[in-house]
């Protein structure tokens, strides 16, 4: 399963940490929720390993859409996150764990995790976020917190890309494309790059300066997600494939740490008719009617391409 030991690096995520309350709610209601599929998986690998079901950590856990869904299997669930604007959203948007008691939410960075003790974590949870840690302190110090037989669970997906049973399925293709790998592709991080790698670039415990022998290679499982539908090959997830309309694909755009950068680099276009959004938005609508949607059926039927890296503290 070992691929070519990834640099060892990070670049500080900016953006999300300057979020306000009301930015990090928009953020919760814009973007799509995580498929089922990569819940149970989680939660199964969790059980056939003989994890607990005491405490669950979310790291990076924004205005906590993850943690608000596993809290249920816990008895105890954590939200931690370094950006005070998003954690004052989650404690707004709320939730509770299966003994029903609240969530708790606390402003901390990944690589210190202050306040959490030594040993007291059964499930770690990290959701588009890893690519913004540095990994080389993230483990040592998940290796302190975990306890044995605890999982840790990370996953990111990736821009959606158009599915193949679009209308003019091509042409949006090339078009999406170009936005991201073209006009955006100078305001990405270097975190944006690792995660559009679906995370080959992401240094594990196993290949960091100083490794965290606690997580063994033979127990790590990598699985890629593919459009559900197609034929499922070892170490690939089927997903559904969504149905968003143009409101809805601008919404998640609005969320993009790249739009942010862009629009930081073009103050006097942020906002106009000539905005990177609202221009996308209208070459995307010009390829969909040629495709012949008209109105209402102004919508794309989108995947996200994404992995799912599980780890188990022997």
């Amino acid at each position: 399963m070992s691929a070519s030991a990834p640099t060892d690096h990070h670049t500080e995520e900016k953006v999300f940490r300057t979020y306000s309350s009301e930015q990090g709610q928009h953020y919760a209601q814009a973007r799509t929720a995580y498929p089922q599929v990569i819940y149970d998986i989680v939660i199964n690998f969790h059980k056939s390993t003989g994890g607990e079901f005491g405490t669950l950590l979310d790291v990076g856990c924004g205005p906590g859409t993850v943690v608000r869904r596993l809290a249920m299997s816990f008895d105890r669930a954590i939200g931690a996150d370094p950006g005070p604007g998003m954690i004052e959203s989650a404690r707004l948007l709320g939730g509770q764990t299966r003994t029903l008691t609240p969530i708790e939410f606390t402003v901390t960075k990944a690589e210190t995790l202050e306040g959490i003790p030594d040993s007291s974590i059964d499930m770690v949870t990290v959701a588009a976020a890893a690519h913004w840690f540095d990994m080389s302190k993230f483990w040592l110090r998940i290796a302190q917190v975990v306890r044995p037989g605890g999982t840790v669970a990370i996953w990111s997906s990736s821009a959606k890309q158009p599915h193949s049973s679009n209308p003019n399925a091509e042409a949006l293709t090339e078009l999406i494309s170009s936005l991201t790998d073209g006009e955006l592709r100078p305001h990405m991080a270097k975190g944006n790059l690792i995660g559009k790698s679906k995370y080959t670039d992401l240094p594990l415990p196993w290949n960091i300066r100083r490794q965290a022998p606690e997580f063994s290679e033979a127990s790590y499982r990598r699985l890629i997600w593919v459009p559900e539908g197609d034929a499922l090959h070892e170490g690939e997830i089927g997903v559904p494939v969504e149905t968003l309309t143009l409101d809805e694909l601008e919404g998640i755009a609005e969320t993009m740490s790249p739009i942010a950068r862009w629009r930081e680099a073009h103050p006097d276009l942020a906002g106009t008719d000539r905005d990177v959004v609202k221009v996308s938005r209208k070459k995307i609508e010009a390829v969909l009617q040629e495709g012949s949607c008209t109105g209402q059926d102004l919508a794309i039927r989108m995947v996200s391409p994404g992995v799912l890296l599980l780890f188990r503290r022997s």
